[in-house]
């Protein structure tokens, strides 16, 4: 009996974080994926060529996998009766932001790019897929409301109440992140970002508590230049 309970001990702590099934799909769609967060990039930079060649690669490498999984999707999202028309609303965004690149409208496309981030995280969350990009997400939803408050912020006891109740939920959310990265064995710079992230939302909230709107909106730079660092990694798709 003892032995048995060591070898399912050992076997769980080696299983993956999904099955083979959805791994699979997922690193399939790697390639188009990071493409895509290519294209956010260049596109909130208003590049129109870097942005034309790098929503082309994602829209390429996306029709590979909509021709592969559209109609034999993963074990794990088969429960998902919009599965296909989510996989096929990703190609149509895709030829629409380059489409929009193409005619000059570089900014526009990266609103129209930022609607892939929520179906696929949609698509997962009807699965009960948790990943890491969906954390990011979630966080960066969290992220911007509070940044986007700060620039406004005139009242330092309004800073101080932001502090006390927004700013904990960024503290907690981004301490989810780390342990989920660190149960699922991220390591080398990722994580080192991420501990980067980590103080900075510490710092943030100590100018916060002490209503210094000054110095807590220098804050969000750091803030939201980490937070890049670990969402434009390769290793999260």
């Amino acid at each position: 009996m003892r032995s048995f309970f060591i070898i399912l001990f050992v076997t769980l702590l080696t299983l993956p974080a999904f099955s083979s099934s959805y791994s699979d799909f997922a690193n399939d769609m790697k390639p188009a994926y990071l493409a895509w967060k290519q294209g956010l990039l260049t596109t909130k930079a208003n590049n129109q060529k870097n942005s034309i060649k790098n929503v082309n690669k994602f829209l390429n490498h996306w029709k590979l996998l909509e021709n592969k999984y559209k109609n034999n999707p993963p074990e794990e999202l088969k429960q998902v009766e919009s599965f296909s028309e989510d996989i096929s609303n990703v190609t149509e965004v895709a030829g629409k932001a380059l489409a929009e690149i193409k005619n000059g409208e570089v900014i526009e496309a990266h609103t129209t790019l930022e609607k892939v981030r929520y179906i696929l995280w949609n698509l997962r969350a009807k699965a009960g897929i948790v990943t890491l990009g969906d954390k990011l997400n979630d966080y960066h939803e969290i992220m911007e409301m509070i940044l986007e408050e700060v620039v406004l912020m005139e009242n330092p006891g309004k800073l101080k109440m932001l502090a006390e109740r927004q700013g904990l939920w960024l503290k907690i959310k981004w301490n989810e992140i780390l342990s989920f990265m660190q149960q699922h064995d991220y390591e080398g710079k990722i994580i080192e970002d991420a501990t980067k992230e980590k103080k900075a939302v510490e710092k943030f909230l100590n100018y916060a508590e002490q209503g210094n709107i000054d110095k807590a909106y220098m804050q969000s730079g750091p803030i939201k230049k980490n937070f890049k660092k670990v969402f434009f990694s390769e290793k999260v798709y």
